[in-house]
């Protein structure tokens, strides 16, 4: 006998489920990308970026918890992120993605800060902004001879559900990531601290190196490669050799920003010549 009820247990819940899977619509040969928001420096959570992608017809959001997703078809998108504060661009980020086929593709997206530079000025973000708020006051259309049975509510709620708990346990999953590699990030910087001869304050450098640490001190610690390379006379292939030595010895690091390099001081030796 209960071997019998579980029997119709079963089979109530297959059917369950494909009651569900056919209530929810579910575009074919689409593919889902969803991913974290971390500021470059902490590695907290970036609430309300603006995030877009430029699929057909373009897409875009405001990350409120600093977790977005999209659905796409199989191609080649740009996805980029822009946090503001008080109407004024301070990080950006930008990654392409191929999607080949359906399936969950994960994309988190580490901003780093927004410079003053003609590559990064941001001219449409009033259009933007205007978009999505004429987007979200736009009225819904008029579905007054739709009419849902308490069926199909309950199934509707119940799918509802299910995505809230999958982005509950995705966003739990995230935090617990992003601070593992917060505490690995800190464990690094004070080895380099410690142990790695470019962080003595005794390095002697060529002047020509000097005077590249010069330069970034005297940008806060910060500067784009373009940048530098518009002060100092020398190729762009001598800059770049010398930014490399200057990193090997763990003085500054170089962060991949659209499509240039962003230079941070990470140590500034002593003055003196080799």
């Amino acid at each position: 006998m209960n071997f019998v009820k579980s029997k119709n247990v079963f089979h109530f819940l297959i059917a369950f489920l494909i009651l569900i899977a056919i209530a929810t619509p579910v575009q074919a040969g689409t593919a889902t990308v969803h991913g974290a928001v971390y500021d470059w420096y902490t590695f907290d959570l970036l609430e309300n970026t603006v995030v877009e992608v430029n699929s057909t017809p373009p897409q875009s959001l405001v990350a409120k918890h600093g977790i977005y997703s999209f659905d796409l078809s199989p191609g080649e998108y740009k996805i980029s992120a822009r946090y503001y504060e008080n109407g004024t661009l301070r990080a950006y980020a930008e990654e392409r993605i191929t999607i080949e086929g359906q399936g969950n593709y994960v994309l988190d997206l580490l901003l780093l800060p927004a410079f003053d530079d003609e590559d990064l000025i941001d001219s449409e973000f009033n259009e933007d902004m205007t978009s999505i708020a004429e987007e979200r006051s736009r009225p819904a259309d008029d579905d007054s001879g739709i009419s849902l049975d308490m069926f199909t509510l309950i199934l509707v709620f119940t799918a509802f559900l299910i995505l809230v708990m999958a982005g509950y346990f995705l966003w739990k999953n995230g935090s617990a990531v992003s601070m593992a590699e917060k505490e690995e990030k800190e464990e690094k910087k004070k080895d380099l601290d410690n142990n790695y001869p470019g962080s003595s304050d005794t390095l002697l450098l060529s002047s020509d190196l000097q005077e590249v640490l010069d330069i970034i001190s005297s940008h806060e610690g910060r500067i784009t490669q373009k940048e530098l390379r518009k002060r100092m006379n020398y190729s762009e292939a001598k800059v770049s050799l010398m930014l490399s030595e200057l990193e090997h010895n763990g003085l500054i690091e170089k962060f991949k920003h659209g499509r240039g390099n962003v230079i941070i001081l990470v140590h500034k030796p002593e003055k003196g010549n080799k």
